[in-house]
């Protein structure tokens, strides 16, 4: 099966905005309602990738608008906790876009924080 890639709705609690543009907060939550996708994160999705993260040295990248020509941060770390995916990244503030992000994150005016991600393997529950 060839993966399936896809933007996660937009999720931000953020726990702490550094002004040296370094914030903590989730980019993904287990369980609730589903996305625009119809898709519910289950416990465990993201230990895989972060595994091989961990293994080769390597961060996801952290984009504006998940633009890949735009980048404007580091991701420093990221783990599950039973909440869902905390991640720690640092905003590049010798970028302008960067900067503008950090403004609205302090302001309260983004109200989102989405990752993209593919799928590797699918579970569909006729459960609720």
């Amino acid at each position: 099966m060839d993966a399936i890639n896809k933007v996660a709705n937009p999720i931000l609690e953020i726990k702490a905005l550094k002004e040296t543009g370094e914030f903590e907060g989730y980019g993904s939550t287990f369980g609730g309602e589903p996305d625009s996708y119809g898709d519910v994160v289950a416990k465990g999705a993201f230990l895989e990738n972060l595994a091989d993260h961990r293994a080769k040295g390597t961060m996801p990248k952290m984009f504006w608008q998940h633009d890949a020509s735009r980048p404007i941060g580091k991701w420093l770390e990221a783990e599950e906790d039973d909440h869902g995916l905390l991640m720690v990244g640092k905003l590049n503030m010798g970028v302008q876009q960067a900067k503008e992000a950090y403004a609205l994150l302090k302001e309260g005016d983004i109200d989102g924080l989405s990752i993209g991600y593919r799928i590797r393997e699918l579970l569909i529950s006729t459960q609720n």
